[in-house]
């Protein structure tokens, strides 16, 4: 991995607070200070919390680029409680229209998924 030396911030962003119409989402895992920018109904910044495939459909975090993976999921699991029409990631296609179901549905299958590799 790369590694960057951390700036300083300007302002601390803190989880809940509103800044310039848009709610601030605390969502470590890719980074520990990762944020989620979001419009409740309209629309959520994820950065690299989430990534989408060319057709916009939202992917999971990857492992390899987590620094931490629990985390990163636990990030997964808030982002899909809220509400947006359109879903904006750092790699990948924006989701637009109904784009908090497509998150849900991933989650949903993510744990059907694993539920069956427990089984064995």
């Amino acid at each position: 991995m790369v590694r960057f030396h951390p700036a300083e911030p300007d302002i601390i962003l803190k989880n809940n607070v509103d800044i310039a119409g848009f709610k601030v989402i605390h969502t470590p895992g890719h980074t520990n200070g990762s944020i989620c920018l979001h419009q409740p109904g309209k629309i959520i910044f994820v950065g690299d919390a989430l990534r989408s495939d060319s057709n916009g459909n939202p992917r999971p975090p990857s492992k390899t680029m987590s620094a931490d993976v629990v985390q990163a999921k636990a990030s997964l699991i808030a982002i899909s409680e809220l509400e947006f029409d359109s879903l904006l990631t750092g790699h990948g296609a924006p989701a637009v229209g109904n784009a908090s179901t497509k998150v849900k549905n991933l989650v949903k299958d993510l744990k059907y998924i694993l539920s069956l590799s427990c089984t064995f």
